[in-house]
């Protein structure tokens, strides 16, 4: 079990307010599993604390207590995708946030999400993502948070940021 970050709780509140901790890890099983998606965790796990962070945009899952989070990775543009089981009061207290996948989508895959989930937190700034040992790279006029601002999104993030 290792720790990769942590998250702020208020982010999540939407899906539950029930969160009891803000430290979110990975067991060895959970990176092998994410490893069979084209070595998602050896090519981009070292982005995980700034998607925990600052993700680009939070949907609820179909399943309880469970987000999905997405940031554009600046090194490629490629869009990273991390499911984060939130823990929660009733759950065994020993356990902890838990990322149970972590890959990367495709643009296709991302618009589907706008589309079809319920979107939960969409960035609000222009910084996009970069290594956890590095400074943020320059604001750039093209990251996601910007994007979704200002196009199609927009209606169907109505009563979110209330």
């Amino acid at each position: 079990m290792h720790t990769v970050g942590r998250i702020d709780l208020a982010m999540y509140e939407k899906i539950t307010s029930d969160i009891t901790t803000d430290e979110v890890i990975i067991t060895e099983e959970r990176i092998e599993h994410s490893n069979l998606h084209d070595r998602a965790f050896d090519r981009y796990g070292v982005y995980i604390p700034d998607i925990l962070r600052a993700p680009d945009l939070i949907f609820e899952d179909k399943n309880p207590n469970t987000a999905i989070l997405i940031k554009q990775v600046e090194e490629d543009g490629k869009n990273a995708q991390l499911v984060l089981r939130l823990h929660v009061s009733s759950d065994h207290p020993e356990h902890k946030n838990s990322i149970i996948s972590f890959w990367i989508i495709s643009e296709g895959r991302r618009k589907n999400y706008e589309r079809n989930k319920r979107i939960v937190k969409v960035a609000m700034g222009c910084a996009e993502i970069s290594p956890a040992s590095t400074p943020p790279p320059s604001r750039s006029p093209t990251c996601w948070g910007c994007y979704l601002r200002k196009f199609h999104v927009k209606t169907h993030l109505m009563g979110i940021f209330a």
